[in-house]
């Protein structure tokens, strides 16, 4: 019989994650998903201080403004329709005046550098090899910002280009922060407006870097959230009708290979809880009683206390 999935279970992890611990997700649209799982649910998550970035070299910029001693400045603002954004930073983190973007930029950026020192797992997430290089400052944007497209050229970056730059910054990290967890990962968002060849040449490129990666730096994992959905789910039933992005069951199917994967005993059962209780919070009586209403709400609110009370969070 012809299987409809391979049913593929990654190894546990031996640096399992607990609950009170922090943890920094950074990159593409896994890490926002996972992240975003995670925070609904009291974990302690700094998701992506840039916002989405998909290339390695954008996802990475704050590590190397962190080790030159850096800071954003006026030179990383550009202004398009109006607007003020970031080269270095997704289209949501924007203003209308440049003062206040470079003022929240940085202090995002301190915020992130807060994080490293108290963060035990790091989770970095590659979308595309794919990059666009602004001609006239030879910088490689995280967004276009609708500027026009002869400003940009396009590039593919190649496995040596991402691990050379990567390779000082992992140095960096285990020297500083020693007591982190860095894990990679590949982003199974295909990336279709390059082409479907194109994109495949991407994420290999990618898998390879961080292969590569791995060999010279023995403590990174790898989570293969890429094969999770190209190999084991591996049908369209699991897009949303884009054909591109994985849809609300692929997510929660991945997430809960990534509970497997890196959860210690506590932290199941703490999920767990919280995801009972979450399923409380937002039910919806059926009938429109005012009694059934008020019982509801009575109960929330004694599990809410309960919970708060057992593992010392704000709920």
């Amino acid at each position: 019989m012809i299987p409809y999935q391979l049913n593929i279970d990654p190894p546990i992890s031996e640096k399992q994650i607990n609950f009170k611990e922090s943890l920094l997700f950074l990159g593409s649209c896994f890490s926002e998903n996972i992240a975003n799982l995670l925070l609904q649910k009291h974990f302690k998550v700094l998701n992506n201080p840039n916002g989405i970035t998909f290339n390695p070299l954008s996802i990475g910029k704050p590590f190397e403004l962190l080790m030159l001693k850096e800071e954003y400045t006026n030179k990383d603002i550009v202004n398009s329709q109006n607007h003020c954004f970031s080269k270095f930073h997704h289209g949501k983190i924007n203003h209308s005046h440049e003062t206040e973007l470079l003022k929240q930029i940085n202090t995002d950026f301190n915020l992130f550098k807060e994080e490293l020192s108290n963060c035990k797992h790091l989770f970095i997430t590659f979308g595309s090899a794919y990059v666009y290089r602004l001609k006239e400052t030879n910088e490689i944007a995280a967004n276009c910002h609708q500027l026009p497209q002869n400003q940009f050229e396009k590039e593919l970056l190649t496995v040596h280009e991402i691990c050379s730059f990567y390779h000082p910054i992992i140095q960096f990290l285990e020297e500083n922060y020693p007591q982190i967890n860095l894990i990679f990962t590949v982003s199974p968002v295909k990336h279709l407006k390059d082409g479907v060849a194109e994109n495949n040449i991407s994420k290999s490129t990618l898998l390879l870097a961080i292969h590569s990666l791995a060999q010279e730096f023995p403590k990174i994992e790898y989570f293969p959230s890429y094969e999770l959905m190209n190999d084991d789910l591996r049908d369209y039933r699991f897009y949303e009708s884009d054909g591109a992005h994985p849809n609300a069951i692929a997510i929660n199917y991945i997430y809960e290979k990534f509970k497997n994967t890196f959860f210690d005993k506590e932290t199941i059962t703490f999920e767990k809880e919280m995801t009972a209780y979450l399923k409380l919070k937002n039910h919806q009586p059926i009938l429109n009683s005012i009694l059934k209403t008020q019982q509801l709400q009575m109960k929330i609110e004694s599990l809410g206390q309960e919970l708060s009370k057992k593992y010392k969070i704000i709920l």
